[in-house]
């Protein structure tokens, strides 16, 4: 393929160039219609046929995964995108793999990355709200046991000595997906779609007999 002014590209590169795109931004829109099968699909597709949107998708998956309950896979999307670029919006989600799974010192730690690093700083500010929850958790937990069981966006705590007024606490919910890009041959803007899961909540109720 002849661009003009010397630059030319052969087909099978430029055919991996516009598949790792395509790919990517179908599964944004498979996840923007809540098709979350089909977008972690197209993701592994996309990184079949480049890497140089990988962070983006390693994150928009995580986010698709998050939404299929799979936290451990989506935690170690989330890690990986971390591990691309260090930045808050992949600690926030990362810790709140961990805050749903009830691994609540893990998911503290990956919020105070988020804090840490602090930008963006949308998220880096969820990561300081959520940090500040969890760390309220843990010390009305002490150094008691615990069991955890989750429906849906609650995840309740059982534990000795709580009482029904032990608490609600609420989490901000992940960020939304990076955006589409441009295919290289179109230069249409695309758009963010999959907004992210909403926040969740962690309810501590009393030890059943």
């Amino acid at each position: 393929m002849d661009f003009g002014d010397g630059v030319t590209m052969h087909s099978e590169a430029m055919g991996r160039y516009l598949l790792h795109r395509i790919y990517y931004n179908r599964a944004n829109a498979y996840a923007a219609a809540g098709l979350h099968e089909q977008a972690v699909s197209d993701y592994d597709r996309a990184l079949t046929h480049g890497s140089e949107l990988r962070r983006s998708v390693l994150f928009n998956r995580g986010n698709s995964k998050y939404a299929l309950e799979c936290f451990s896979g989506a935690f170690e999307d989330f890690v990986r995108a971390w591990s691309e670029h260090e930045r808050s919006d992949a600690a926030l989600a990362s810790g709140n793999c961990k805050t749903m799974a009830g691994e609540f010192r893990e998911g503290l730690e990956r919020y105070w990355d988020g804090i840490r690093v602090g930008v963006p700083e949308g998220s880096a500010s969820h990561c300081r709200r959520n940090a500040r929850t969890l760390e309220a958790i843990l010390d009305a937990l002490g150094e008691s046991n615990y069991e955890v069981r989750r429906e849906g966006n609650v995840v309740y705590v059982e534990c000795d000595g709580a009482t029904g007024e032990a608490g609600l606490f609420t989490f901000a919910g992940n960020q939304g997906n990076a955006g589409n890009t441009p295919s290289g041959m179109v230069t249409a803007p695309g758009g963010e779609g999959y907004e992210g899961r909403p926040g969740f909540k962690v309810i501590m109720e009393p030890r059943k007999c």
